[in-house]
């Protein structure tokens, strides 16, 4: 696919064909950084039939959009299992927390619309606020900040009358009485802090991040419990689902053969100690 890239004060466009200069000079005026508006899937492969594509208002390609039976799978998926089948590469740094816990067997899940703010300014987090779709999870990226808030009650408020599933923050939010009192809108936090942004002038939005350590990429699914987040690659997914559901499977006949009295080191296969 085609992707429009660093898109700045020194870069228009330029490096790119002519028809990506009337929009990347549009984003530029309204303050953002295209690292990630593409044509194409995230993994620059052919779009997989039967799933949506979601377009701009120029017209460009930004999300390739799961069926909703997709997602509803891997809402099943325990965050646990992804870290084993994946060895903790799709895991986001642990210190990244609900505002209250999940009650048990909800999850959050959702494609991912990102944003990366820079110290003290969340211009990011409302250009990604008002770019999500219902059902999109807003995944932040601000440096692990944790001297500005970078979202509180009002755009969360206005997040979740949109139905936005939820957000993940690297960095800091406030307000966080009103918002985890909230059973239907999932906020994951690096922690808080009652100090606000200074500015709205910065940041990007829907480019490549790394979030806590994961890599992320606008589509990509975010999926949340309480023992963590996983990002896992839209380019991955179907290979992924299937990997995930055999080892819940797998799981519970564990458990279940460890029911009729075998030991552990039988189920296990653990050798024999010396």
């Amino acid at each position: 696919g085609r992707y429009v890239g660093a898109a700045d004060e020194e870069d228009d466009g330029e490096a790119f064909d002519e028809s990506w200069k009337p929009l990347a000079a549009q984003l530029k005026a309204r303050g953002i950084r295209v690292l990630g508006v593409g044509i194409g899937t995230a993994g620059g492969g052919v779009i997989p039939a039967g799933q949506g594509v979601v377009r701009d208002s120029a017209g460009i390609e930004v999300m390739t959009r799961l069926k909703p039976a997709t997602l509803a799978a891997w809402a099943q998926i325990p965050v646990t299992i992804l870290s084993d089948i994946t060895a903790g590469r799709v895991i986001a740094d642990p210190r990244l927390a609900p505002l209250r816990p999940l009650p048990l067997g909800q999850r959050l899940v959702g494609q991912a619309v990102t944003a990366w703010c820079e110290r003290s300014d969340f211009g990011a987090m409302l250009h990604a606020i008002d770019l999500a779709q219902k059902g999109d999870v807003v995944l932040v990226d601000a440096g692990g900040c944790l001297q500005t808030a970078y979202m509180g009650e009002i755009l969360a408020g206005h997040a979740r009358a949109k139905g936005i599933a939820g957000f993940a923050v690297n960095g800091a939010v406030r307000d966080i009485d009103t918002i985890a009192s909230w059973p239907d809108l999932p906020v994951y936090a690096l922690g808080h802090t009652a100090r606000g942004p200074l500015s709205k002038e910065r940041g990007a939005v829907n480019g490549p991040i790394v979030f806590g350590g994961a890599r992320a990429e606008p589509g990509d699914i975010v999926l949340g419990d309480n023992d963590g987040i996983a990002i896992i690659p839209l380019s991955e997914s179907a290979t992924l689902l299937p990997l995930a559901e055999e080892r819940v499977r797998m799981e519970k006949v564990w458990i279940e053969t460890l029911a009729t009295g075998r030991t552990l080191v039988d189920v296990f296969s653990v050798p024999e100690a010396i």
